[in-house]
């Protein structure tokens, strides 16, 4: 099969502190902050933060809760999606999301689905779906109904590298799974969802961290089905890119900030 779709080239990011600052055009965000991921399996974490955006009017309010995984918590990649979108949404004069079927892969705490939510309200994406496994539902359930999204956002189950869910009418317009490139037994599952779910006018952002060398494996496996290019952005201007997926062509350019 072939067929066009948008996959996010990189961006590296050296510190938090630039996050605010960004104004990135259509790339793969690649990070480059100093959690590790196992730093949430240290202990549970029970607590309410609110997190505010320029250009987004109202705070987020997110429960996070690690009894159920470590997915529980909200990981760097979602912030920086966050600001990504809220710029995209900017850019395109408030119509990048008009009539658009949204899906969250891996949601977790549902961030970054409440934000397009936020942003989206009262009129604009047609659906937001932000999924998970089981354990993470009534978390993402919890922190849509604290933000009073109910109706605009919706939370379901979606396990990867199974069959597409019954709940699942019409294929997404736009997919975007943040800081799902972390567990090497899941990269393959992840390929073959984005894969399923996609179809030839399918937007897929993905935002990941950059943790260990056996990452690269995840973009080596996709390859097979995607086509994707990897640059760094700068600091102050936005950098737009459009990738095709063909198989099973890659192209690839990457270079780093520091």
């Amino acid at each position: 099969p072939s067929a066009d779709t948008e996959l996010l080239a990189s961006l590296v990011i050296s510190s938090l502190s630039e996050v605010e600052s960004l104004a990135v055009g259509d790339a793969f965000l690649e990070l480059s902050l100093g959690m590790e991921i196992g730093n949430a399996r240290a202990s549970k974490i029970d607590r309410t933060s609110a997190f505010q955006y320029n250009g987004l009017s109202q705070s987020i309010v997110i429960i996070e809760d690690t009894s159920g995984g470590c997915g529980g918590k909200t990981w760097e990649a979602a912030d920086v999606s966050c600001n990504y979108l809220i710029w995209k949404h900017e850019q395109d004069n408030h119509s990048a999301f008009k009539n658009k079927r949204i899906l969250e892969l891996g949601s977790g705490t549902g961030l970054v689905g409440l934000v397009l939510g936020a942003i989206c309200n009262p009129s604009g994406a047609k659906e937001i779906v932000i999924t998970d496994q089981l354990p993470m539902l009534a978390l993402m359930e919890n922190n849509i109904t604290a933000n009073g999204l109910n109706g605009i956002v919706s939370a379901k189950i979606l396990d990867w590298g199974t069959s597409l869910p019954t709940w699942m009418n019409e294929k997404p317009d736009i997919i975007i799974a943040s800081d799902c490139v972390y567990l090497e037994v899941a990269f393959q599952p992840l390929i073959d969802t984005l894969f399923m779910l996609s179809n030839e006018k399918t937007e897929i952002y993905l935002c990941y961290k950059r943790r260990r060398k056996a990452d690269k494996r995840f973009f080596v496996l996709a390859r097979k089905k995607f086509t994707f290019t990897e640059a760094c952005i700068g600091r102050s201007a936005p950098t737009g890119l459009r990738t095709t997926r063909h198989t099973p062509v890659l192209n690839e350019a990457h270079c780093d900030t520091n």
